[in-house]
């Protein structure tokens, strides 16, 4: 850092915009120490911590960047945190169980190998030590009641609740907790919640000033005060703009403290000290965003938003809702236009239908009641979308959900409708439609995984990454439908692309996918070959070996089977090398007898 408060070039930004915290940036998390502190005590003592509030509120934040260096510095054994929902693009097929949650899970336990262990249980029996319990989260467990997955969820948490040795923490939001509680009650008999609210606007000021403050650039305390207040007031605006009323809000959303913080990262002057709203102080042009920098509006990765509005504040008359309704527009219609992309909607639309139904003329709040498959001829999907980017909040009541716009969106929402019209509406980029595809999948939405992909199919024809990726979700689609055959010609023609990256790896995962699904279509010969080539490009992994054994028992070479089974099986009863070798020298003693 430069001396006398000037930046140097190379600072980088310390906002993070709209991804989680890392635990590498726990230095630049502030507001947050007497949470991290409490959910670090309760989870260590209890079985089961469930932390919960609202989509934007920053549980995964104050989990990667609050809780976890707490424990770590303490010397506490404490898993990578889990998800229920795909990660990375990874064939589904080249993981043993049928559980879609269970396979998302053991992955990203295990993020560093290349195929995870075979089951919840006995990894977690392995993973802790007998003096004391491992600690083991669940991120964004509402993943798990989307779709179809009434029966793989309750099998997972059947799976989790045995491990007595183990400390859970599970992050769901709001929304979905009574129906998580339902099922846990009776499988869990200590269960300690915590609710996570928004940020005092103390901690807010905290947070929003000290950053930039050790970065280099001068921020009056009043400023960042002035901000943080004007993120706590939600405006009731009229059709005409004119503000009728107002509200002091008893918190700050995290999320559009980001987006303000980004914002001022963007167009604050080096070194100057002025508050905001001043003409001398922050201006769209003061300052030449560095390379790398977020764009104001997307404040995540990917396309930056269309239009001007990320940087349509108007800072004259030295009024700070100038620069937080100007950072938080800009947030918004980037929501409104990738969820409307993601489901072949017009943004234009999708942002008038919001103002029109969850804000009234006289610029109040109004609330829509979900319908079975539509709320007020919208689809359901894209209002869960909604509510996944923090644009829409749900109520839950006698089991009927209600939804209602966002905390401090009634103006910027008001403002961008009556702009919307002159709005750039971006293209939906190739790694976009990637992660939509993902997003569908993780709803439960296989038809828009796969529209999803086959558009990057047939569009990102010279890029190899974006093919693989591409057809391994086609795969994953056919795969979660049971159409084996046409997985398994999605997966071989990955297994061309990866063969040309001399990635040994991925071609092991790979063949491991395409052998289990020749064993499972009862093509013994192949699955034989197949499963070979995987275990000898991945030596260290068992659970090939144990489907190489099922297959060549499959043929009648029972010998061979139960050879390569001694070399992998444990004692546990419930091991499934163990298992089968018990089996198979059964069945060789009948037979010789």
């Amino acid at each position: 850092m430069a001396a006398n408060n000037v930046m140097a070039p190379n600072t980088a930004c310390p906002f993070p915009g709209l991804r989680p915290y890392r635990s590498t940036e726990e230095g630049l998390f502030r507001g947050r120490a007497q949470e991290s502190a409490q959910l670090a005590a309760l989870w260590r003592t209890r079985a089961l911590t469930v932390l919960h509030g609202p989509s934007g509120i920053g549980k995964s934040s104050l989990l990667h960047a609050g809780v976890l260096p707490l424990l770590r510095r303490i010397g506490a054994d404490v898993l990578p945190v889990g998800g229920v929902t795909a990660g990375p693009v990874f064939p589904e097929a080249a993981i043993p169980s049928a559980n879609p949650l269970v396979r998302a899970l053991l992955r990203s336990w295990v993020p560093d190998t290349s195929l995870p262990p075979a089951g919840v249980h006995r990894f977690l029996r392995r993973a802790g030590r007998p003096s004391r319990p491992v600690l083991a989260a669940v991120d964004q467990l509402e993943d798990a009641y989307a779709g179809d997955r009434d029966a793989a969820r309750r099998e997972l948490l059947g799976l989790l609740a045995p491990a007595r040795h183990v400390h859970l923490l599970l992050c769901i939001r709001d929304d979905w907790l009574d129906a998580f509680l339902g099922e846990a009650e009776g499988l869990f008999p200590d269960i300690a919640l915590f609710g996570l609210g928004g940020l005092a606007p103390a901690a807010a000021a905290e947070a929003l000033g000290r950053p930039l403050r050790d970065a280099g650039r001068v921020v009056p305390p009043a400023t960042a005060e002035a901000l943080a207040d004007d993120l706590a007031t939600e405006r009731i605006v009229d059709e005409t703009g004119r503000v009728r009323a107002s509200e002091h809000l008893e918190a700050v959303q995290p999320w559009q403290l980001q987006a303000t913080c980004l914002w001022l990262w963007r167009t604050w002057p080096q070194g100057h000290g002025a508050p905001p709203g001043t003409p001398s102080a922050v201006t769209s042009s003061a300052v030449t965003p560095a390379p790398g920098d977020p764009a104001p509006g997307a404040l995540a990765s990917g396309d930056p938003p269309g239009g001007p509005v990320g940087a349509a504040a108007d800072p004259s008359g030295g009024d700070p809702s100038g620069v937080t309704d100007g950072a938080i527009r800009g947030v918004l219609w980037d929501a409104i236009w990738r969820v409307a992309a993601a489901f072949d909607h017009d943004p234009v639309r999708l942002c008038g239908w919001l103002a029109t139904h969850l804000v009234a003329p006289s610029g109040a709040a109004g609330t829509l009641a979900e319908g079975p498959a539509e709320t007020a001829g919208m689809p359901n999907a894209v209002l869960r979308a909604l509510v996944r980017r923090s644009v829409l909040r749900v109520t839950v009541s006698g089991g009927a959900r209600t939804y209602v716009l966002g905390h401090r969106l009634l103006a910027p929402l008001g403002q961008l409708a009556r702009q919307a019209g002159a709005l750039g509406v971006p293209a939906l980029g190739l790694s976009d439609r990637l992660r939509a595809a993902l997003e569908a999948l993780a709803d439960g939405d296989q038809s828009r995984a796969e529209r999803h992909a086959r558009h990057v199919v047939t569009t990102a024809t010279h890029d190899l990454r974006l093919q693989i990726d591409a057809h391994t979700i086609l795969g994953n689609v056919a795969f979660a439908r049971g159409q084996l055959a046409v997985a398994q010609d999605a997966y071989q023609r990955v297994l061309v692309l990866l063969e040309t990256q001399r990635d040994k790896a991925s071609v092991g995962v790979m063949l491991a996918a395409i052998g289990r699904l020749s064993l499972s279509r009862g093509d013994l010969p192949a699955a034989q070959g197949l499963l070979r080539a995987a275990a000898a490009r991945l030596p260290a992994d068992r659970s090939i070996k144990v489907e190489l054994a099922r297959a060549l028992a499959g043929t009648g070479q029972r010998t061979a089977a139960v050879a390569i089974l001694s070399t992998v099986m444990t004692a546990a009863e419930d091991d499934e090398a163990h298992a089968l070798h018990r089996d198979l020298v059964t069945e060789m003693s009948d037979h010789a007898t």
